[in-house]
């Protein structure tokens, strides 16, 4: 399994070293005063190096090679000249961007004029805590104050619970705001979400509906004390941990670590002074502790949203590892039908999709474990903005935008609160997926899994009911039971004019009736007859078909050339293909400011400078510590194409026979914003090297059947610092498709 490299865990995720370490208070509320914001083109490792250790302060979440924002004083300004680094200066005063958020005018109705200013948790009247009292007094009927648990300094963290009186048992959502502090956007989103419930329950039919038959939990702020800390003065202003004392100088915990699932892994830190330090083990914070105690009192909850900013991004699991959850499929259709919501609302757009891979590796997060633990529908926000911009540094969004922020978010929440898996009182998942194409003449076993939501399945409801002919009537199947509530049925032998079809009902012990799909019988699950396959799309690479190319891919004549395994002299069929490097040159190059003095005791002479050199390129290979870069094809039409395989000739090498090494991807898209890896060498367990044409098959059926806008693309990368080879080269694509011939 492919992991991202991290290079300095020290320094990630808007990384601040603070000479207040041991947590007092800098006397001069001026400290960014002559610091600027910069955008520093990172053309390797080493230069990533050197950079790390002017100080500067890296923005971005994950340092890498490519475009990095940097905040940098008068000093480290200097070290990146000297360096030679590339930098373009976004601002000139990066303390001017923190006074700007901090200078607020005076507001004669705090409750009314709430959601134009931010605020500290716990002050008095305008404050948080303050407000949601206020939301208690002025709506007794239907939200009540909740106590959740303590912090690491004794502060109680509250939340409102929010429902009406019409249903017994009902489903739960619970939502939390502001894990990392410095996220200020995210301690409005919770009191923004509970007053749009609260002023249109019996205004709105859909808001009154969920509010009248869903529980909602919302916890504003879960890190108050980082929270209250980040309001002393601007040098604590992009404080992100909370406010453990680690006894050894350093203070804080990244709260999104310390969650049970992945704990330790991947996309976290081990030492107290990382901006991702994960604790001394799971769950070693009160807050998170006392977050998951509650969920784990609370077995009706069925949804869980985790805020933060910024980035603009709907994720979901997993976050420790790139392999896909059971229910991924799931999750991309709500996905999607969000971020299709959240545009509508202002015209901003949001990706979608697992954590790993949408943003980057988060070990110990809270959506793996809630989702894992507690088979909650899981997802985080990442709000506005989209990226950094000269005026802000991502994370003092502008109080002018509170209000729009949250209420493009809102319809999102309230889409997901609205599915079955949050609405169903016991619920069908299918782990090994329902059939899509069966062989003609042949019984094909359908099978389920029943999951008790907020009621318990009643054994012996289960059914299957079936019809082969759109004007024929359905047929009922008891479905037979076996372990752990799971289910199956048999649908007997269907011919090649046959278009099968079917549904599941099952009820659970108070009486409810669910089906599957939600809306069946109008709509039902679709079977395709088939046991052969033709050819639909093809590309020969004789002529250049135009594929949208990243770096060194291109279309054209292999060279022989490569450091191991070599490229080709010519395609599988023909002289053309599609490669990487496919005639690179090799250069050697000087570290940046690697001009060492050697003492003249060691040498004999006078003065003696030594100049340390990196391989860049070699001739005919990818690149050292190069990012993943893709060939990627125009959308196919794969409309009424059922068992889609993708086929090629590769001719191959790369380093692989680690996860820390190097990689080559093959992914699907059925919509060109959220990718699937089909194939990834570093699977393998070792390492790639084709001396001849090899044909490879990969199925993209779950990704690619019946949509009519399909892309795929291959991936050359991410790779590390040492060794080298020659990449892909690629002929004669080809996707096929199954057709229907009786036996």
């Amino acid at each position: 399994m492919r992991r991202m490299k991290l290079f300095d865990v020290r320094i990630v995720c808007v990384v601040l070293v603070y000479v207040c370490v041991a947590g007092n208070t800098f006397a001069d509320s001026r400290y960014y005063t002559d610091y600027v914001l910069l955008k520093v083109e990172v053309e390797g490792e080493s230069e990533l190096v050197v950079l790390e250790k002017t100080g500067a302060v890296i923005l971005n979440c994950i340092p890498g090679v490519g475009e990095m924002r940097v905040v940098a004083g008068p000093k480290q300004l200097d070290e990146i000249n000297t360096a030679g680094l590339k930098y373009t200066v976004l601002h000139d005063d990066v303390q001017q961007l923190i006074d700007k958020e901090r200078d607020r005018p005076f507001r004669s109705n705090p409750y009314e004029e709430f959601f134009l200013d931010y605020h500290q948790y716990d002050n008095g009247v305008g404050s948080i805590l303050w407000y949601m009292n206020q939301l208690v007094l002025r709506y007794p009927a239907l939200v009540t104050m909740v106590e959740v648990g303590i912090t690491v300094e004794g502060r109680t963290i509250w939340g409102l619970r929010i429902t009406g009186d019409t249903a017994v048992n009902k489903p739960a959502v619970l939502i939390v705001g502001c894990q990392h502090a410095r996220e200020w956007i995210t301690s409005t989103t919770g009191a923004y979400f509970a007053t749009h419930l609260l002023q249109n329950y019996g205004v709105d039919s859909l808001v009154t509906e969920l509010v009248d038959n869903v529980e909602f939990y919302i916890i504003p702020v879960v890190n108050i004390d980082g929270f209250e800390y980040s309001w002393l003065d601007s040098s604590t202003r992009l404080w992100r941990k909370n406010r453990r004392d680690n006894s050894d100088g350093s203070w804080g915990v990244d709260l999104n670590r310390n969650w049970g699932v992945g704990w330790g892994g991947t996309g976290s830190g081990s030492s107290p002074w990382s901006e991702l330090y994960h604790g001394s083990g799971p769950f070693s914070e009160p807050e998170t502790a006392s977050l998951r105690d509650f969920i784990l009192e609370h077995s009706n909850i069925r949804s869980f949203w985790d805020i933060h900013s910024f980035s603009q991004l709907i994720l979901w699991p997993y976050g420790y590892t790139a392999e896909l959850p059971l229910d991924a499929d799931y999750y991309l259709q709500v996905g999607l039908s969000m971020q299709a919501a959240i545009y509508g609302v202002h015209g901003r757009s949001y990706g979608a999709g697992p954590t790993y891979t949408a943003i980057y590796p988060t070990a110990g997060g809270s959506l793996d474990w809630v989702y894992d633990y507690q088979d909650a529908l899981a997802f985080g926000l990442e709000m506005r903005p989209q990226q950094f911009d000269p005026g802000n540094v991502g994370f003092e969004l502008p109080a002018e935008e509170i209000i729009e922020a949250n209420q493009e978010i809102v319809p999102a929440i309230l889409l997901a609160a609205d599915t079955d898996w949050v609405r169903l009182p016991i619920r069908f998942v299918f782990p090994d997926s329902l059939p899509r194409l069966i062989e003609p003449g042949e019984e094909t076993i359908v099978e389920a899994e029943i999951r008790d939501q907020f009621e318990v399945f009643a054994a012996g409801t289960a059914s299957l009911n079936y019809r082969y002919r759109q004007e024929d009537s359905f047929v009922e199947l008891t479905m037979i039971e076996t372990t752990g509530d799971k289910v199956y049925a048999v649908l007997p032998p269907a011919d090649c004019q046959d278009a099968p079809e079917f549904y599941l009902t099952a009820t659970s012990e108070e009486g409810a009736v669910v089906f599957s799909p939600p809306n069946a019988p109008d709509d039902t699950y679709k079977v395709v007859i088939s046991n052969a396959e033709e050819v639909f799309y093809q590309e020969n690479m004789d002529e250049n078909p135009g594929w949208d190319t990243e770096g060194s891919w291109a279309w054209g004549v292999p060279q022989g050339k490569g450091s191991h395994n070599r490229d080709p002299v010519a395609g599988y069929t023909g002289e053309y293909v599609y490669g990487f490097a496919l005639d690179r040159q090799h250069v050697l190059n000087p570290l940046p400011g690697s001009f060492v003095p050697i003492p003249v005791s060691h040498t004999g002479l006078t003065e003696v400078h030594v100049t340390t050199f990196f391989n860049d390129w070699a001739t005919g290979d990818y690149r050292s510590d190069q990012p993943a870069l893709y060939l990627t094809t125009p959308e196919i039409d794969c409309s009424g194409r059922y068992d889609v395989n993708l086929r090629f000739r590769r001719w191959l090498g790369v380093e692989s026979s680690s996860p820390n090494f190097d990689d080559a991807t093959i992914e699907v898209s059925a919509n060109g914003i959220h990718w699937h890896v089909v194939w990834r060498a570093s699977d393998t367990g070792n390492n790639v090297s084709d001396d001849s044409w090899q044909l490879q098959r990969v199925s993209l059926s779950g990704y690619a059947d019946n949509c009519p806008s399909v892309r795929i693309r291959w991936g050359m990368g991410p790779t590390d610092s040492y060794v080298t080879y020659p990449g892909w080269n690629i002929d004669d694509v080809e996707l096929t498709s199954a057709v229907c011939e009786m036996k």
